[in-house]
């Protein structure tokens, strides 16, 4: 009888046994999978900072090609200003303020598609080397175009509407009219972006210009109008569609006349566009960032 017994308890301890090694076992896997995890982050964070400083470093050994950026867009913004002193008085007719509007907006685009192309192309040798050297690819693209956005894309804008706006005189607010260019230049350094690496370098110059002067001066939905296309759509994919639209709402809601609110109806703006269009240009920005990486990951793995 005894020995039945132990007979019947030996096998309920292998068993337990054999049922609690495997929870030890998956409990020491997780374990071991989540410091790789914290070590694999830390890593990569190290890495991505290292990067942010030698970009930081870069930058300001490129500050001959900067001042150049700067000098352009100053340029720009003097002559613009000037041209639009007129439109800004009293009983001027809405298409010459809409004009001006579609001209400063079409200068920041062309100057930063121009730009951003030539960023491009600067950065696929050494992107291309360090990839090679074991950095990933994501870490290489996240820090250049963080430090370009936060830098270049925000520094060109306010320079542009600081001499432009003190110039030129407009109704609308100051901090209205730089946002309007801040979330241009975002959309537009996207789409060079996108068209540098899609494209060959010695030609990518060349299409970026065509391109946003397509974008900027002819799909624009003022020459011709919104109203006059075949369908709205047909400009809905324009930085300066929007971005037109939104310098014009805001300049002529600060008229108090009836004529200035019809003229926007026969160019088919709207006063609640002001937060679409700001909407659009700044996703707009994102998206093409987040779509130009699977092109520029496969320029370093090259």
């Amino acid at each position: 009888r005894e020995a039945v017994e132990l007979k019947a308890v030996e096998p309920t301890a292998s068993a337990a046994a054999a049922a609690g090694a495997p929870s030890f076992k998956v409990a020491a896997a997780a374990d071991a999978g989540a410091r790789c995890d914290c070590s694999a982050l830390s890593v990569g964070l190290a890495q991505f900072g290292s990067l942010m400083r030698r970009d930081a470093v870069l930058w300001f050994r490129q500050l001959s090609v900067k001042a150049i950026d700067v000098g352009t867009t100053m340029v720009c913004a003097v002559v613009l200003g000037f041209a639009a002193q007129g439109t800004t008085a009293s009983g001027v007719i809405i298409n010459s303020v809409i004009t001006m509007g579609m001209l400063a907006t079409l200068f920041m685009g062309m100057l930063s598609v121009v730009w951003a192309i030539e960023f491009i192309n600067s950065m696929r040798a050494t992107a291309n080397r360090e990839a090679g050297g074991g950095v990933p690819p994501l870490l290489i693209y996240s820090s250049k175009i963080l430090q370009n956005s936060v830098v270049d894309t925000l520094l060109r804008p306010l320079v542009f509407t600081i001499l432009h706006y003190n110039i030129a005189l407009p109704r609308m607010p100051f901090w209205e009219f730089f946002v309007v260019m801040f979330g241009v230049a975002l959309s537009t350094t996207g789409l060079g972006y996108l068209i540098a690496v899609v494209s060959p370098p010695s030609m990518a110059l060349v299409f970026g210009l065509i391109i946003c002067f397509a974008f900027g001066g002819i799909l624009n939905g003022f020459s011709p109008y919104l109203n006059d296309l075949p369908h709205p759509l047909v400009a809905f994919p324009s930085y300066a569609r929007w971005a037109v639209e939104a310098i014009s709402i805001r300049e002529f809601a600060q008229v108090d006349d009836w004529s200035t609110d019809y003229g926007l109806q026969l160019v088919g703006y709207s006063y609640d566009n002001w937060g679409v269009a700001l909407l659009w240009l700044f996703v707009s920005g994102l998206v093409l960032r987040a779509v130009t990486y699977p092109l520029f990951r496969r320029i370093c793995l090259q």
